[in-house]
This record gives structure tokens, sequence and C-alpha cells, in this order.
């Protein structure tokens, strides 16, 4: 297969791969999915031959992303989104959490009301 891209489309791409085989596989210790460092590994080592040889350095046989791509603002990228997502799902659980206590709350006065209503009719009160 052969894609046709500029160099800045290419290094948009670069970005991409790159973000998305951490996504994938950052969190999993020595349980790498090998397909997906292997696709970044094949996108990385193109690099070589389109000018952006410090993006890419060999590391036990293969081509990964340089440290100087990987110190080179990704990261903030990559913390940006986790910070934003986590906020989300922390505000939609706290709402979560509270809809919960009000609806108990909601419940309890509505039977107050209730209770205050018979006891109205059953022992009325005048002055």
């Amino acid at each position: 297969m052969k894609i046709d891209l500029t160099e800045k489309q290419f290094r948009r791409l670069l970005d991409l791969v790159y973000v998305g085989n951490w996504v994938m596989n950052s969190t999993r210790g020595d349980d790498r999915i090998r397909e997906y460092d292997d696709v970044e590994s094949t996108v990385f080592a193109n690099c070589l031959s389109h000018g952006m040889v410090p993006l890419v350095e060999a590391y036990q046989g293969e081509l990964i992303p340089s440290r100087a791509f990987a110190e080179g603002g990704i990261h903030e990228a990559i913390m940006a989104y986790e910070d934003n997502t986590f906020f989300e799902i922390l505000a939609q659980e706290l709402a979560l959490r509270d809809r919960k206590t009000c609806f108990i709350f909601l419940i309890s006065a509505a039977a107050s009301l209730v209770i205050f209503g018979v006891l109205k009719l059953l022992f009325p009160f005048t002055v």
C-alpha cells in the first residue's frame, strides 16, 4: 500500500501513530500488543528517507520514536487529554452520586409532606 502525504501530513501521522500506540500499550507493561509496536516502527522507519532522522532511533534492532520526538511536546498533548478526560469522568460520577442523594432527599421531603397533611387532617389545629 502506498499513501501520498506532504511532509507536514507525515509529521502529523507520526504524532497520531505515537499517541495511538501509547494509548494501546503504555499501561500494559510486558504484555504489549506487538502489532501496534510493529506499525509504529514501520511508520517511523520512513523518517530516515524523508529528512526526519532526529525523530527516530534504533532500539534492540528496531526503529522507534526517538527521545527527541517523545520529549518534543507530544506528552503534553496526551496529558491535556488525560486531564480533560479525568475531570469529565469526575464530574459525571459526582453528578450520579449527587442525583442519588437528591432523589432520596426528595422522596423524604415528599413523604414528610404527606405525613404532615395526614396529621393535619387527623388533628386539625386552629389558633
